[in-house]
């Protein structure tokens, strides 16, 4: 390959791996009952849609998540995603807090009170987990109002 062709050659190879790691749209919105944890850089610097929803109960089976999410709607479409960052807290097993992000669209004119099952996958966490040589990691949800949800911290084994 020619000098200048290699120059140019890198320059797409690097602008293509710039593009590849940034996410300009945010973490992923999804209508479905079943989520994939989504990792992220920093947990507190992720733009996670904020519209009110209350975890009433969670547990952990396996490697997935099952919650019940309690919101005011009833009409429109809600998403929902769910983000952990890449740093775990230091203590034994690791720590970590997983954010829920709820989008009404803002356009739900009713005002039922809906009940919503959801299922996470929790799998992609677990590489991260294994790295600090644990086998289990304790963590505990955020709603989408910032508060840490009341069903307390959790546990995810493998």
């Amino acid at each position: 390959m020619r000098p200048v062709c290699r120059h140019w050659f890198r320059i797409a190879v690097a602008a293509s791996v710039a593009l590849a790691c940034s996410d300009p749209t945010g973490p992923g919105l999804s209508d479905g009952p079943h989520l994939v944890l989504q990792l992220v850089g920093n947990i507190h610097e992720v733009d996670l849609p904020g519209a009110s929803a209350t975890i009433t109960a969670a547990h952990v089976d396996g490697s997935t998540l099952h919650l019940t999410v309690r919101y005011g709607g009833g009409c429109g479409i809600h998403r929902f995603a769910m983000v952990a960052g890449r740093a775990l807290g230091e203590s034994f097993p690791p720590y970590a807090q997983l954010r829920l992000g709820h989008d009404d669209g803002g356009l739900d004119p009713c005002s039922a009170l809906v009940w919503r099952e959801l299922t996470v996958d929790l799998r992609p966490i677990i590489p991260l987990v294994q790295q600090s040589g644990a086998s289990s990691l304790r963590f505990v949800i955020v709603e989408p109002d910032q508060q840490a949800s009341q069903v307390g911290e959790l546990l995810l084994s493998f």
